[in-house]
């Protein structure tokens, strides 16, 4: 979809961006052109709409989750008949904590908070490629 189209049919939604603490997520579904979707899209979508989204890409009979808590996460594709997440939690923020670990493949139940394992595997990533470019130039 174009970043135009978008806009047009955001401007019609009536958001409030007064809500301090989210009382809903919204689930979208998206039809993609192929496996390497524009994620800029998704991050428009995120930056207009204020709410805790979940998309849902598909691709013939794939599908993979993204969702947007400090960065993009994505999960693996998969084939859209096992394409499901469990909702689990007390209350909405716990529900929401836990699809970010299962798309994001973090530990929802680990001591640190998920943004903390994101940090983390950030670093970790950093350290791995920089790891690589000093192997490749011994």
């Amino acid at each position: 979809m174009e970043d135009g189209r978008i806009k047009k049919l955001l401007q019609k939604l009536e958001v409030s961006e007064k809500v301090a603490h989210f009382v809903t997520f919204c689930c979208f579904s998206i039809c993609a052109n192929g496996y390497f979707f524009v994620f800029k899209n998704i991050l428009m979508l995120q930056k207009l709409i204020p709410q805790k989204l979940i998309f849902a890409l598909q691709f013939e009979e794939q599908t993979q989750f993204c969702i947007f808590h400090t960065r993009l996460k994505q999960s693996a594709w998969m084939p859209t008949d096992e394409a499901t997440i469990t909702l689990q939690g007390l209350s909405l923020d716990d529900v929401w904590n836990n699809i970010v670990a299962t798309i994001g493949g973090l530990d929802a139940m680990a001591e640190a908070s998920i943004e903390e394992q994101i940090i983390q595997r950030e670093q970790r990533e950093k350290l791995l490629r920089q790891i690589e470019a000093l192997e490749k130039r011994a």
